[in-house]
Formats: structure tokens, C-alpha cells, sequence
């Protein structure tokens, strides 16, 4: 009896040696990790006061921060929302334009073909093929609606544009969406983007190694679509339209990075979240592409600002960073 329970005294210290081994190994981890975080944070505040102390003798360090006073100073993340909104806006009649579309191509028994051709899958074209049934009876009143609506909502981005800007640049000119040549070319430009998407669905499904090809075709239509409505935007009088494409290849290749990023992210995501979350998900995730469409335009209009002020003031904007700024003592 008493060597039974010698045995269970050993058995208990060894499971209380053990736990006590595990709670310790357990807490020099947590140790171990919170000082590589502290490590961290002392780093990156070190490298903070090195960039900051060498602003004053490296042009690109300094051009780097007066864009960020710069966006920062019109409160560029609440404009880039501002944008999201209008582009939402303008979705909703898109959408009936283009079920007003499915309508026609069903009335005219083009739908099938023409999904054959674009590649689509079967569960779209059986969603296309319910919906124009459904619109071909409405569809010239569902097409002037949305037609109607685009519009407004097109005049509406306008503005919108106009102010980024006018806030941008520090210019004081009017933000009026009434002046027909930009109502025109901003009309133009929606459907040159619906065309390149239409277009470029047809090219990935027609072409050897379209998806790759697409990418560069997509960056290089958004540099160029978007050099043209920066000119008919606000700028510093005597700037030439040269001093717009720094933000014209900002915007192209952040549309490419965008692109990509919805192929290899963005639909899958949208995938999960629909079957978790519903509409809400798609929502979200909607919402979050429409602000980065945002934030992309609003960045442009700061960088092409921000660089012609400095080649204004005369002031360089490219220099060697030395990367010692970054290293650890």
C-alpha cells in the first residue's frame, strides 16, 4: 500500500514538473517574442529619426514627404471616399444599361454566341440568358434610364474630380460639371472602359497567353485614358501636359497591380464571401475596389502636383538613398 502510494506521489510530481517545464517554456516564448517586438518598434523609430535627420540632403527622401503633407493636407483618404461614392453611383445605371443589353442580345438570339465568344462560364450564361428573358420586354425603357442616370452620375464624378483638383493643385477654379466637352468626353471615357473590358475579356479568351497579354494591354489603356482627363482637369496655369504623366503612369500601373490583384485575390474572395456572407460580402469587398480606384486618382493629382512645384521652386526630386538609413546599428 505504501509503495502504491510512493508511486503516485512520483507520477504527480512528474506531471507537476512537467506542466511547470511547459508553462515556463510557454513563457520564455511569449518573452522571447515580446522583445522582438520591442526590437522592432526601437528600429523602426530609429530609422524614423536617420530618414528624418537626412531629409534636408536627400531630394528624393524630401519629395517623398511633401507629397505625403501634401495628400495629407487636402485629406486625401476622405476624398478617395468621396470618389468611391460617385463610382457606385455610376455603377447602378451601368448595370441597367447592360441588362438592357442582355435584353437586346436575347431578343435577337445572340446571347449564346456571344457568350461562346467572350469565354463565358456556363453558370453566367445561364444567368445572362434568365435575365434577358426577363428584360426583353423593357429593355429600350431599362436602356434610357440607365443611359439618363449614367449621366447624371457621370456629371456628378465630374465635380468631384474638379475639386481633388482644384485642392491638389491650389487653384481656385470652378468646380462646375456643366461645360459640354468634359460631359462629353467623360461619357466617352465610360464607354471607352466598358469597350476595353468587353474587349478585353474577348482577348483572354482568344488569344495564346491572353491573361498576360490583357495586363499590359489594361495598364497601358488606363495611362493613356487617364493622361486625357488629367488635361481637361484643373492644373497650374503653364504647366504642359508633360507634367501629367507622372500620374498618368502611377494610375496605369496601379490599375495593372489592381488587376491582378482581383484575378489572383479579389474573385476568389468575392467567391467565399458571397457563400458566407451573402450581398454584404460582395458589398465589402466592392467597396473596398471602388476606394482604390479612388485613392489611385487622388494620388495622381497630388503626385503630378507635388513634382511640378518642386521644378518650379527649382528643387531636385531624384537622388541616391543611402540604404545605411535602414540598417541596424
Amino acid at each position: 500500500m505504501a509503495e502504491e502510494i510512493d508511486t503516485d506521489d512520483a507520477a504527480a510530481d512528474g506531471v507537476t514538473d512537467g506542466v511547470t517545464e511547459a508553462l515556463d517554456a510557454g513563457g520564455s516564448r511569449v518573452q522571447r517574442t515580446r522583445q522582438r517586438v520591442e526590437a522592432a518598434k526601437e528600429h523602426a523609430s530609429t530609422v524614423a529619426e536617420r530618414v528624418q535627420a537626412a531629409r534636408p540632403d536627400t531630394p528624393l527622401i524630401d519629395t517623398s514627404f511633401e507629397l505625403y503633407e501634401r495628400d495629407s493636407g487636402i485629406a486625401g483618404g476622405m476624398l478617395a471616399g468621396a470618389i468611391a461614392f460617385r463610382l457606385f453611383l455610376l455603377i447602378v445605371p451601368l448595370l441597367l444599361i447592360l441588362v438592357a443589353g442582355v435584353g437586346f442580345l436575347h431578343a435577337s438570339n445572340a446571347s449564346g454566341s456571344t457568350s461562346r465568344q467572350l469565354g463565358l462560364s456556363a453558370a453566367l450564361v445561364d444567368t445572362m440568358s434568365t435575365v434577358g428573358a426577363n428584360a426583353a420586354r423593357g429593355r429600350w425603357v431599362t436602356l434610357l434610364v440607365g443611359f439618363g442616370a449614367s449621366v447624371m452620375a457621370i456629371r456628378t464624378l465630374i465635380k468631384s474630380l474638379r475639386i481633388v483638383h482644384n485642392l491638389a493643385w491650389g487653384t481656385r477654379r470652378k468646380a462646375s460639371a456643366n461645360r459640354p466637352i468634359e460631359l462629353v468626353v467623360g461619357v466617352g471615357v465610360v464607354a471607352l472602359v466598358l469597350v476595353y473590358v468587353i474587349g478585353a475579356q474577348w482577348l483572354r479568351s482568344n488569344t495564346p497567353g491572353g491573361g498576360i497579354l490583357i495586363s499590359f494591354v489594361i495598364g497601358g489603356g488606363a495611362t493613356l485614358v487617364w493622361l486625357l482627363v488629367e488635361v481637361l482637369m484643373p492644373h497650374a496655369e503653364g504647366a504642359p501636359w508633360t507634367a501629367l504623366v507622372p500620374g498618368a503612369l502611377l494610375v496605369g500601373v496601379m490599375t495593372e497591380a489592381l488587376h491582378a490583384v482581383t484575378v489572383f485575390y479579389f474573385a476568389g474572395r468575392v467567391a467565399r464571401m458571397s457563400q458566407t456572407y451573402g450581398p454584404l460580402g460582395v458589398a465589402i469587398v466592392a467597396l473596398l475596389w471602388l476606394y482604390l480606384l479612388g485613392r489611385m486618382m487622388v494620388s495622381s493629382a497630388v503626385l503630378n502636383a507635388g513634382l511640378w512645384d518642386r521644378r518650379t521652386r527649382g528643387a531636385a526630386i531624384w537622388s541616391r538613398i543611402d540604404l545605411a538609413l535602414f540598417r541596424r546599428s
